[in-house]
């Protein structure tokens, strides 16, 4: 069996290449992918989340509402001349700013465009990060599994990102969504779904 990594010539029943260390056997498991549960990832509809969906709208009216009182308060305070008006009003142009700028970093920190639209702002990323993705992903477990240039990596799917990236030759679950079997140049070992390995 000829080594598509290196070329070098190896023993047909070798599961691995003697110079390289390459797996030597997954060209006939990429092939029966599909078999496996994995489908090309330009193939799937990511779901979005309602709840997500609909805070941001709120987030987006209350954040509409926070700029028309930064430009109300500015307006107010270049067009009265009384003192105590422009306090109120810079005050009020104050809060609509800092009531803007909450509501655009909390938006962002919980990735609520994200999850409101992943096959808009998510699915692009993921096109990048994996060629195949395991179809449970429907399905609202934590994590699945990718493959990018036939090596495995872990995909979450409650935070929209790469959990582990696609540089293993084999994962598999020994404790579902905690703990990994690990295959990669050569060795098999386990690891924590952190990247972590485990003794």
């Amino acid at each position: 069996m000829k080594c598509n990594n290196c070329g070098c010539d190896n023993p047909d029943d070798a599961k691995y290449c003697r110079v390289c260390g390459n797996v030597l056997q997954l060209e006939s498991f990429f092939e029966k992918l599909s078999e496996l549960g994995f489908m090309p990832t330009t193939m799937i509809t990511l779901k979005g989340s309602l709840g997500a969906t609909l805070l941001l709208y709120l987030l987006e009216l209350l954040f509409v509402i926070g700029c028309l009182m930064v430009i109300g308060g500015i307006i107010a305070f270049l067009d009265q001349p009384v003192l105590s008006g422009n306090a109120c009003s810079a005050f009020v142009a104050l809060g609509g700013f800092v009531c803007s700028f909450v509501i655009a970093y909390v938006s962002f920190k919980y990735k609520l465009f994200d999850k409101s639209f992943p096959n808009r702002y998510v699915k692009s990323e993921l096109l990048k990060e994996a060629d195949y993705i395991q179809l449970d992903f429907v399905n609202d477990d934590d994590y699945t599994f990718i493959v990018k240039n036939k090596k495995f990596g872990v995909y979450s799917v409650r935070r929209y990102e790469i959990q582990l990236p696609a540089i293993y030759d084999w994962l598999s679950w020994k404790i579902e969504g905690q703990i990994l079997n690990v295959q990669q140049n050569g060795r098999q070992y386990i690891m924590d779904i952190y990247g972590n390995e485990l003794k």
